[in-house]
């Protein structure tokens, strides 16, 4: 088992770097954000600083700086949380005055859910991404799905998957009951030739899905809206293509 794991972690590793040195990315800065992720992971898993440190021989200092920095990441998608508040949240309809007397506003759902956001600024962002259409002070939402735009923007979602699929896999492999959702398809025989038509026609399978994962998602955010008091988890359902390497 260890051996296949480190398999894993090595082929995981090559991966990244051929991304961090496509990017500019050094091998010197690479082995400091993996000592980095290091003494994450040991603090996530509870251990205090000085385990950390007898466990990994990083010093008190290292270790102290690695996670005072990490406190201070917010690698939350605000745009991405922000609208599916605003989709599950009942008090809000999908059409809000920008503001007014009269509750609820476009306003008010941004003191609920915009963090530090003031609304106009807010607007701007969810207006550019193309998730709201704004006319005539009223403001409607569009879309929940958040499409990355910048190279930045489109970084973090990647990074932001990779920590959602690595989770996935590491709670199948350790038998959790149940095991969550991890399927894949593969063709090893698939002419050249077919490639371009075939990937569209599966890109256009999941648009036709799209909207029904939305709705029964929504269904269920809706259905535990009572229980306000109970916890509530992030989960989601994402869909890739796969190609080999020229």
């Amino acid at each position: 088992m260890r051996k296949a794991t480190e398999h894993m972690l090595q082929k995981a590793f090559v991966a990244l770097m051929r991304l961090g040195l496509r990017d500019g990315v050094t091998v010197k800065r690479m082995s400091e954000l993996l000592t980095t992720g290091q003494i994450q992971a040991m603090r996530n898993e509870g251990m205090t600083q000085e385990e950390i440190m007898a466990a990994s021989g990083y010093s008190l200092k290292t270790i102290r700086k690695v996670l005072l920095h990490s406190s201070r990441d917010d690698s939350t998608n605000l745009l991405e949380r922000f609208v599916g508040d605003w989709k599950s949240d009942t008090d809000f309809p999908d059409t809000l005055p920008l503001d007014g007397e009269s509750y609820p506003t476009f306003v008010d759902l941004c003191d609920r859910y915009g963090g530090d956001f003031k609304p106009t600024g807010l607007l701007k962002h969810l207006s550019e991404s193309g998730l709201i259409d704004w006319q005539e002070k009223q403001v409607t939402i569009l879309s929940r799905e958040v499409t990355p735009r910048s190279i930045p923007e489109k970084v973090s979602a990647a990074s932001s998957s990779i920590d959602a699929l690595v989770s996935t896999i590491e709670h199948n492999l350790s038998d959790a009951q149940p095991p969550f959702l991890e399927r894949r398809y593969w063709s090893h025989r698939m002419p050249r030739a077919a490639v371009p038509e075939l990937r569209q026609q599966l890109r256009q399978l999941t648009y036709e899905y799209r909207d029904r994962i939305i709705e029964v998602m929504e269904c269920a955010e809706n259905s535990a809206e009572s229980h306000t008091n109970e916890q509530k988890d992030t989960v989601g359902i994402g869909v890739y293509w796969f190609q080999n390497r020229d």
